[in-house]
């Protein structure tokens, strides 16, 4: 597995004491999580944690937006309670080595009592919404629903009005460069972070915003990865949960994607 993820920068990073992170990701794309048993995983030789969102509910931290505010639908770093899409991470391994540690996410047993998904931009118009609390699913609107008199009187007074509707294609970011993170406190706030981005300038303020620490006691280093891109300009829920996971665990922590996450 890590000769999948060597085009990323971070993978030849080896800290002493280091631990390795993999994910349990949900198999479905809506619903309410019954359960999460890591009974086993956390029995097999070398693992040290298994970790959900419970376990940060106590760790100082607020996920915002691509401009630093807040977002508009709540978001945790792990599932809490409910997924709200496939692949959403519900858990977090920490072991000695990357094969132990996705070895144990396959034995985590999780229960989830599947809702209807939204799949189309259609279904999200009419359909429930994906994020309790929400009146609806849209998430930003671009443009004046209201016209102007002028431009309101040139449509009224058309000989022809055209509707038409254009069907785009859906974008899915997934880098050549997989997804990586590798973190370490280097105190009791300064932190090392070695990051998959192009902008390690915007991914320390993140940091230092998100947990509530010193912008100057956030070093991080940008490697060799290639294209950013937007998915790369700061870091999202795996990062931050590997950022986290080093705060709690106290030992440098490792999280690469691979190519089942990250396909091309």
């Amino acid at each position: 597995q890590e000769a999948l993820a060597a085009m990323t920068g971070e993978d030849d990073v080896r800290l002493p004491g280091m631990q390795h992170c993999a994910f349990v990701r949900s198999a479905v794309a809506r619903g309410r999580i019954v359960s999460v048993d890591t009974a086993a995983a956390l029995d097999l030789p070398g693992v040290h944690a298994v970790y959900t969102q419970q376990d940060f509910a106590d760790v100082p931290l607020k996920v915002m937006n691509f401009f630093f505010g807040p977002c508009e639908a709540p978001v945790t770093i792990l599932a809490d309670g409910r997924v709200a899409c496939v692949g959403d991470p519900i858990a977090m391994v920490v072991a000695e080595s990357r094969a132990v540690a996705e070895d144990a996410a396959a034995l985590v047993e999780v229960e989830i009592d599947e809702e209807e998904p939204v799949v189309t931009i259609a279904d999200a118009r009419r359909g429930p919404p994906v994020h309790p609390g929400k009146d609806g699913n849209i998430a930003q609107e671009m443009g004046d629903e209201e016209l102007d008199d002028d431009l309101r009187a040139a449509l009224d007074g058309a000989p022809h009005r055209i509707t038409r509707s254009i069907v785009h294609q859906r974008i899915a970011q997934s880098p050549m460069e997989t997804r990586g993170c590798v973190a370490t406190c280097d105190g009791a706030e300064e932190m090392s972070i070695w990051i998959g981005c192009q902008s390690p300038h915007l991914v320390a303020r993140y940091v230092s915003l998100a947990f509530e620490l010193p912008e100057t006691a956030i070093r991080v280093f940008a490697k060799d990865v290639g294209g950013g891109f937007g998915l790369k300009h700061f870091p999202w829920r795996e990062e931050i949960a590997v950022i986290a996971a080093a705060r709690l665990f106290k030992r440098p922590l490792k999280g690469i994607a691979d190519r089942f996450q990250s396909p091309t």
